[in-house]
């Protein structure tokens, strides 16, 4: 399953995937990439789908949290999947992923 996008106005909103693993990451960086580029502003990732992220899929969301502030947009989360969290806080992710 790919990301969702949907832009109104000034806000993004991203539903990400079921999975964010290393499997999925190019496709997933360059739509990422494509949001910060072409939609900056504000920011809302619905995280209801992600049952499963690896450590490549949380540098990647990483990654993009911290392209996506320095671009001056703000991330917003929305219905914080337990799983992603769980696996971010294994890392000590929580604050680099503004959670």
């Amino acid at each position: 399953m790919e990301l969702e996008l949907s832009v109104a106005a000034d806000v993004s909103r991203i539903k990400l995937p079921q999975t964010m693993s290393i499997a999925d990451a190019a496709g997933l960086k360059a739509r990422l990439q494509e949001v910060i580029d072409v939609h900056p502003g504000r920011i809302i990732i619905d995280l209801d789908a992600v049952v499963s992220a690896d450590t490549a899929g949380l540098q990647l969301l990483t990654a993009f949290v911290i392209s996506a502030s320095r671009n001056g947009s703000v991330i917003e989360w929305d219905n914080l999947s337990v799983p992603l969290y769980m696996s971010a806080c294994q890392l000590n992710l929580e604050e680099a992923l503004q959670f």
